[in-house]
C-alpha cells in the first residue's frame, strides 16, 4: 500500500512541479520539481528530491539534497504541509499550496495544480508541457450577475433578446472612444443592454470609466473585477454572464479597442438574421474586417460577405452557437487561464488544441452551408497549422469544431485602434497595416452577398500573420 501511495505522490511531485517554500530568514520563493528528481530552485539550495516512507515513524519524508549531500528533511503533517530544517540557511522550511486553503488529492498534499486542473480525462495522451503558473483562488473572483447586488439592477432593464459584453482595462482614452461609438448607434442601443467588465487596475481609473459608461449608454451595469483577469479569462466569462446566467438570445462582445460606427450594431443584426435564416452553419458576424479599400470600392463592396479566420473582433454570437461551444472553451479556461495570466502554458495549449482537433471534429449535419471559398480552407489550415494559444484561439477551433463559420462584411464598419496594450504597441501596429484602416460611414447594407470564388479586393484577413490571437 504504501508503495502505491509513494508511486502516487511521486507522480504528482513530477506533475505539479512547483512548491511554494518559505523560510522566515529568507522569505517566500517558489521552488520546481522536476522530472528525474531535480529540483529548479532559484536560490541554489536544493538541486534533487525523493520521497520515502519511515516505516518507523510511519510518515512520509522528502528529501532535498545540493551536491549530493542531505540539505533538508520534511515530513507531511495531518494537514497536508511539509515541514522540516534547511541545512543551508540552518532554519525552517515549510513547503505550502501556492492556492489559500486548497490541498493536494493525495494525502492532502499541499499543491493543488494537478487537483483543481486536472489533465483532460478525454485525452489520456495530453501532459502539460510547461510549468504552470501559480493559481487563482477562483472562490475570490466567481461572478454570478443573477446574484445582489448585480440582479437588482438588472430586472429593472427593458426586455430585450440581445445584449452587448464590452471588456476593457487600464486603457480609459480608448474606452471613452469605444462607449461613444456606441452610443451613436441611434436607435438601435437604447433597447440593448451594456454589460461592460473591466479588468482591476487604478481604482481611480475603474471609477472614471464607470461613471462614463453610466452617463452615456442608455442601459448599462458595470462590473470591476477584483483581480486583473487577463482579457481571454474577462472574456470568456463574459459570454459565460450573459449567455448561461442571463440567457440572452444573442449577444455582442465588444473590447476597449474597437470603434464602431454609427450603424455597426444594425448591420450586425440584420446580417446576423440573414445568415441564419439562410444557412445552418453560421455561429458568429462580424462588421469589422482589414479593409483599406478606397471610399469608391468600398461602396462597390458595400454588399459583399465571407466567411473568415481573422480576429474576432466587435462579433455577434448566438445563444445556440455558444452552447455548442462552450464546453470546450470552459474546458480549455480550467486547464489553462487558471493561473498568472502572462504565465500561460503556450506550449500545452497548442499540444491540446491539436489533439481535440484530431480526435472531437464532429460538424453539425446540415445541407445548407455558407458557400466558404479556397481562399477560406487556405487561412482555416495556416491557422490550424500553427495555432495561436488564446481564447480567441480557443473560440475558433471550437466553432470549426462544431461545424460553424464566422461571416464579416468586406468593407469596415469599425476601427481597430488599439496601438498601445499587452500584445501590441506603435511600431506593430503601423507594421501590420492598421493605421491604414478608415472608418467611412456607408450605412448599414440594403442586402447582403456572399463573396464569390476568386472574387478578391485585397488582402483581407490579418490574424493569420500571427500578431494578435494571444488574448
Amino acid at each position: 500500500m504504501h508503495n502505491v501511495l509513494l508511486s502516487a505522490i511521486h507522480e504528482e511531485f513530477v506533475r505539479s512541479r512547483i512548491f511554494q517554500a518559505v523560510t522566515p530568514e529568507r522569505g517566500v520563493r517558489f521552488i520546481n520539481f522536476l522530472k528525474h528528481n531535480s529540483v529548479d530552485d532559484i536560490r541554489g539550495e536544493f538541486d534533487w528530491w525523493n520521497v520515502s516512507y519511515d516505516s518507523e515513524k510511519q510518515v512520509f519524508t522528502l528529501q532535498l539534497q545540493r551536491d549530493g549531500k542531505v540539505a533538508a528533511l520534511l515530513t507531511m503533517d495531518s494537514k497536508g504541509i511539509w515541514r522540516g530544517r534547511s541545512r543551508v540557511s540552518n532554519g525552517t522550511l515549510v513547503l505550502t499550496s501556492t492556492v489559500r486553503g486548497e490541498h493536494w488529492k493525495i494525502l492532502g498534499s499541499p499543491v493543488k495544480f494537478y487537483a483543481t486542473i486536472e489533465v483532460d480525462p478525454d485525452e489520456p495522451t495530453f501532459r502539460y508541457e510547461d510549468h504552470l503558473p501559480p493559481q487563482l483562488d477562483w472562490s475570490e473572483v466567481g461572478l454570478n450577475l443573477r446574484k445582489p447586488p448585480y440582479w437588482n439592477h438588472i430586472r429593472e432593464f427593458p426586455k430585450s433578446d440581445t445584449a452587448i459584453a464590452l471588456v476593457g482595462h487600464d486603457r480609459p482614452t480608448y474606452f471613452e472612444r469605444v462607449v461613444k461609438s456606441l452610443a451613436a448607434n441611434k436607435g438601435v442601443i437604447e433597447g440593448i443592454p451594456v454589460y461592460v467588465f473591466l479588468d482591476a487596475c487604478d481604482p481611480d481609473v475603474m471609477r472614471e470609466q464607470e461613471n462614463l459608461a453610466k452617463a452615456i449608454l442608455p442601459v448599462v451595469l458595470v462590473v470591476k473585477r477584483p483581480v486583473n483577469f487577463g482579457c481571454g479569462r474577462n472574456l470568456i466569462d463574459a459570454r459565460r454572464q450573459v449567455f448561461d446566467l442571463l440567457g440572452y438570445r444573442q449577444a455582442f462582445i465588444c473590447e476597449d479597442d474597437l470603434v464602431l460606427s454609427e450603424t455597426y450594431l444594425s448591420t450586425c443584426l440584420q446580417l446576423y438574421r440573414w445568415a441564419t435564416e439562410t444557412y445552418s452553419d453560421v455561429g458568429a458576424v462580424q462588421a469589422w474586417n482589414f479593409c483599406t479599400l478606397p471610399l469608391d470600392a468600398k461602396r462597390e463592396a458595400h454588399s459583399l460577405v465571407k466567411a473568415t479566420w481573422t480576429n474576432w473582433w466587435g462579433y455577434l454570437m448566438g445563444h445556440e452557437t455558444w452552447r455548442r461551444i462552450r464546453a470546450f472553451l470552459y474546458k480549455f479556461e480550467r486547464l489553462f487561464l487558471g493561473g498568472v495570466y502572462a504565465r500561460r502554458p503556450h506550449r500545452s495549449v497548442k499540444k491540446w488544441f491539436q489533439l481535440k482537433y484530431s480526435s472531437e471534429r464532429d460538424p453539425i449535419g446540415v445541407s445548407d452551408h455558407y458557400p466558404v471559398d479556397s481562399e477560406f480552407y487556405t487561412r482555416r489550415e495556416a491557422y490550424l497549422n500553427g495555432p495561436p494559444t488564446g481564447q480567441d484561439a480557443a473560440t475558433s477551433y471550437a466553432m470549426d469544431l462544431a461545424g460553424y463559420v464566422r461571416l464579416c462584411t468586406l468593407v469596415n464598419h469599425g476601427e481597430y485602434i488599439g496601438q498601445q496594450g499587452i500584445h501590441m504597441n506603435p511600431k506593430w501596429f503601423t507594421r501590420e497595416g492598421f493605421g491604414n484602416i478608415r472608418l467611412d460611414e456607408l450605412g448599414t447594407p440594403k442586402q447582403f452577398v456572399p463573396l464569390k470564388e476568386g472574387q478578391s479586393f485585397e488582402r483581407l484577413d490579418s490574424a493569420i500573420k500571427g500578431g494578435l490571437e494571444f488574448k
